[in-house]
Order: C-alpha cells, then structure tokens, then sequence
C-alpha cells in the first residue's frame, strides 16, 4: 500500500499522484511488461522521429517524475518506481562487477537531464551512492 505523498505538509491529490505515477510506469509500459522505463527511454532517444528539443523535454519531465516519486519527503519512496529503475540503481550483482553496468549508466543519462531543484529520495539516493562505490571498486579490483 503505498503512502500518500506530501507536498508543502499537504498530502498531494490523488490525481496528483496518479498522474506521476501514471506517467512514469505509463511509458515504461510502452517497452513491455513489466514497465521498462529505461528500455523506453533508449527506444525514444534512437527515433528518428523526435526532434532533439522535445527528446531532451520528455527526458527532463520523466527524469523530474521519477525523482518526485522516489521522494520519501513527501511521501513517495521506491516503491513507487518501476522495477527497472530500482534495480539500476541497486545496481549488477557482485559477481558482474565492474561490468553490467548499463542500466545504471542508463539511470545516469535520464536522471542527469532533471531539473537541478528536484531532489530524490534518500533511499533512491543511498542506493545509488552504495552501487557507484561497488563499481568503482570492482573496477580498482580488475586493474590489480
């Protein structure tokens, strides 16, 4: 059951949340089920069909969505997330390390185009923090 997320101490709107969520996991549906928000994401940025500036103003809308749903501030966390997007961040498993990386790379790329005052949530944040300084170590680790 999620919890119903906050904005300014207030609790958004149900049709605030459902848009956000519907949003996110909406487009991710596009690629398959279940969502694939990332496979989507690189699907839309190989089409010939979307000119750069509304590429780069999708990108931006869904990076900020996704970060305001993984905002525990105000009542989102990861379980709001598709499944993708959660395990990019959680990162390959030890026994990948330092490769199968690309899901998180692919996390960068969509998460690095949101705007700079939207802010994830900590968990999203710790476990993308911990799953850098995994690759960065399995990578120390392979040059000997």
């Amino acid at each position: 059951m999620h919890k119903k997320p906050k904005r300014g101490g207030k609790e958004l709107s149900e049709s605030e949340l459902e848009f956000f969520d519907n949003f996110v996991n909406g487009l991710g549906a596009a690629s398959g089920e279940p969502p694939r928000l990332l496979d989507f994401m690189v699907e839309m940025r190989s089409s010939d069909h979307i000119d750069d500036k509304l590429m780069f103003e999708i990108e931006r809308q869904v990076a900020n969505s996704t970060l305001l749903l993984s905002d525990e501030s105000i009542g989102g966390g990861m379980d709001y997330l598709p499944e993708d997007i959660v395990e990019a961040a959680g990162g390959p498993p030890d026994s990948m390390l330092p490769y199968g990386t690309t899901p998180l790379k692919e996390l960068d790329v969509l998460l690095s185009s949101a705007n700079t005052n939207i802010q994830g949530g900590t968990e999203i944040s710790a476990s993308i923090t911990a799953t850098v300084s995994r690759v960065i170590a399995g990578l120390l680790q392979s040059r000997g």
